[in-house]
């Protein structure tokens, strides 16, 4: 099982919390409903990437009727394109502006120094970079200019903040200072929290500390303000972090965040709300008055790791014997791990690395990915002669899986490249500086190193099976998957017809593709919105056995609802990926 297993599942999970924690209904809290939908989301999961034995694809060979179809498929196409040409014309400012169009500028900037307040607010909402605007961002300083002049007037001060703090426009700090100071923001609380980000203004900080001290703290300021704080903790002089610890025990003790807060964090590992990050900066930033709240926090179970870092930090080895306790127990082992890999090195011993060892080694099951992390921890903490020499590991399978992985990764770069190269996998090296780079975001994680390398290549595909959009859009699948094929299937014409039936909420789909002289009708399961991923493997398979090619969209387990494939002849990609591990 992958290590974020769950994580795609906790998202459908979270969104069912959020509809009923806005019911305005109390009472009750079973986990029954939660549960249920877990059930549902692991059968569509496993009915997406397995449940289709027998993929529905009818093939055409005869010439004639291959291309009568290819005429009719490609009229449909051209008829997509001039509508979605004419679809383009009506785009707003914005959306031309973010789709690379600098002739949009006029436009904008024409709105944002009109007084119409309706087109101007939408403006500024729409020029916020999302998640999935990729390069995107505002480098014409008229447009600059006028978002950060209107960061002085309370009718677009809050469109204006979020628009300069999310896009980072330049001298947005600055700005947001000098209208905190003024003492006349609409927004203090979002604005201090973007603040954060840069963790460089002490006048800010100081501003809030007085605050905080005379009790002058709106309640709707508070996440803004915890935001921040969170911010200068992670990001700030040492000098600010000692006031960021300040800070947030006057909160503390205030009781800005009522008590009941801080018990619901016991319901989940990890929350993004206030009372989270505000104990936060109590154990990376407090002094001695933290020590209390540490043992409370400790003692009612609310949190583990960050107490006991604290503690550790400010009184010392006395409370080692607290990650040994969390080490030897079969249910909070990594939980004593995070504290091995995060509290001071001093701390992390001879004998602290063996009672790793020794107890990793106890565990009933262990998964791959527990093995890899093992391994990836020790290299960190530069303790690699634990791993080669694991003689505190009783269990010799489990002593020699973590000798193995290791070895992995210590294959040299120059090694790994010329076995990729000689297996027709990567054409050529890359130069040092992308080779450092990729090194860096692989954490020293060889598997991952190497699937990064073949994704430079262009022959990876990574997605999710559970697209969250109806219909399912096969026809866009298809092409990216052309993308990575080494330009065997750049002449693939695809196009997908779809009907939905409203009584039973079901779409049925019928994708046609011509490729080689051949058709290809194919009609996927209706799986919601997931993928019929079986259905498009055996399509890709019998595209490509007309290509002449030996190569295959190799698909890899992930352990979750993601899919990933590595394009080339299946043995040697198979080589590959036992050898490394991927």
């Amino acid at each position: 099982m992958s290590p974020n297993n769950n994580f795609f599942l906790f998202l459908a999970i979270f969104n069912l919390l959020f509809v009923t924690g806005c019911s305005g209904q109390s009472g009750n809290k079973s986990t029954d409903p939660i549960d249920a939908l877990l059930n549902q989301e692991r059968k569509n999961q496993d009915n997406a990437k397995y449940g289709n034995k027998n993929p529905d694809i009818t093939v055409i060979s005869d010439s004639q009727r291959v291309e009568a179809m290819r005429h009719e498929i490609e009229k449909k196409i051209r008829l997509q394109e001039k509508t979605n040409k004419e679809k383009n014309k009506k785009k707003s400012p914005v959306e031309a502006y973010k789709g690379g169009d600098k002739t949009a500028v006029p436009a904008i900037v024409q709105i944002l120094k009109g007084n119409n307040k309706i087109k101007k607010q939408e403006v500024l909402g729409e020029l916020c970079k999302n998640f999935d605007d990729g390069g995107y961002s505002i480098k014409e300083h008229e447009i600059i200019d006028l978002v950060l002049r209107d960061i002085d007037d309370p009718v677009y001060e809050k469109d204006a903040v979020q628009l300069a703090g999310l896009n980072e426009l330049p001298g947005f700090d600055r700005k947001f200072e000098a209208r905190l100071l003024t003492g006349r923001s609409t927004d203090e609380g979002r604005i201090f929290f973007w603040l954060g980000k840069k963790a460089t203004s002490d006048k800010a900080l100081a501003y809030f500390a007085r605050k905080v001290k005379e009790n002058k703290v709106a309640p709707i300021e508070l996440n803004g303000i915890i935001g921040g704080l969170e911010g200068y903790a992670e990001n700030g002089s040492p000098e600010l972090k000692t006031q960021v610890g300040q800070m947030a025990l006057d909160i503390y003790r205030k009781k800005f965040i009522p008590d009941n807060d801080f018990e619901e964090l016991k319901q989940s590992t990890y929350t993004s709300n206030s009372a989270e990050g505000l104990l936060t900066c109590l154990f990376e930033c407090g002094d001695k008055d933290v020590i209390p709240i540490a043992n409370d926090i400790l003692a009612r179970g609310i949190r583990v790791t960050g107490p006991v870092k604290a503690l550790l930090r400010l009184e010392g080895d006395r409370h080692l014997e607290k990650v040994y306790q969390l080490l030897r127990s079969e249910d909070n082992f990594f939980t004593g791990l995070d504290l091995v890999e995060s509290i001071e090195r001093k701390y992390v011993d001879d004998k602290m690395l063996k009672e790793v060892l020794v107890q990793f080694g106890k565990r009933k099951e262990i998964e791959d990915y527990q093995v890899q992390r093992i391994v990836i921890t020790f290299v960190t903490l530069k303790a690699e002669d634990y791993i080669k020499n694991s003689a505190d590991i009783t269990d010799g399978k489990v002593a020699e899986r973590l000798k193995k992985y290791f070895a992995l990764n210590q294959i040299s770069t120059d090694l790994v490249i010329a076995d990729l190269k000689s297996k027709g996998l990567i054409t050529k090296s890359p130069d040092s500086a992308t080779i450092g780079r990729v090194k860096k975001e692989s954490s020293n994680n060889q598997g991952a190193f190497i699937y990064s390398l073949l994704e430079l290549q262009n022959i990876t595909l990574y997605f999710d099976a559970e697209t969250d959009f109806l219909p399912v859009n096969y026809d866009e699948l298809l092409k990216g998957f052309a993308k990575k094929s080494e330009g065997l299937l750049s002449n693939m014409v695809v196009w997908m017809d779809v009907k939905e039936d409203k009584a039973k909420q079901k779409f049925s789909y019928v994708i046609t593709v011509i490729y080689k002289d051949h058709a290809f009708i194919v009609k996927p399961e209706d799986v919601g919105d997931w993928y019929d991923v079986m259905t498009v493997n055996a399509l890709l398979d019998k595209m490509l056995e007309l290509s002449g090619s030996p190569k295959r969209f190799n698909s890899l387990e992930t352990g979750d609802q993601t899919v990933r494939y590595i394009f080339g002849v299946p043995g040697v990609v198979k080589e590959i990926v036992k050898k490394y591990e991927i």
